[in-house]
């Protein structure tokens, strides 16, 4: 009953917590010397290996780990949403000073490559 409760009220076991940091291949007796860039760069690394439903488990441990370690840089990574120019700019592959046509034309690039990818994981049995 007291684990329910806890759990209801987002405070996260043990257990869980251990989980989401294995889920990225991080020792979670390594983890209070792992930066959050760290945690961020492993949970990207994986995302290009696994199919959609996978990622969306990914970004759920992603989100225990950013909870837990207070961190809305991890946050905001799991929450797979761009809500700043940087988020954007890094998604692109870019850098700030990119001329406007480029970045629509990186944004089409990226776009149409992550469909191309969904379909392949799709067919695959």
């Amino acid at each position: 009953m007291q684990v329910s409760l806890l759990a209801s009220q987002g405070v996260t076991s043990k257990r869980d917590l251990d989980a989401a940091y294995r889920c990225f291949g991080i020792d979670p007796g390594h983890a209070n010397v792992i930066g959050d860039d760290h945690i961020i760069g492993s949970f990207r690394a994986r995302l290009s290996d696994i199919s959609a439903s996978q990622a969306e488990d990914a970004r759920r441990q992603l989100r225990v780990l950013g909870d837990a370690r207070n961190s809305d840089k991890i946050r905001a990574e799991a929450a797979d949403a761009m809500e700043t120019l940087e988020q954007a700019i890094t998604w692109l592959d870019l850098d700030v000073n990119a001329a406007d046509d480029f970045v629509t034309t990186m944004f089409t690039l990226k776009v149409y490559f992550a469909s191309l990818a969904d379909e392949t994981l799709a067919m695959q049995p």
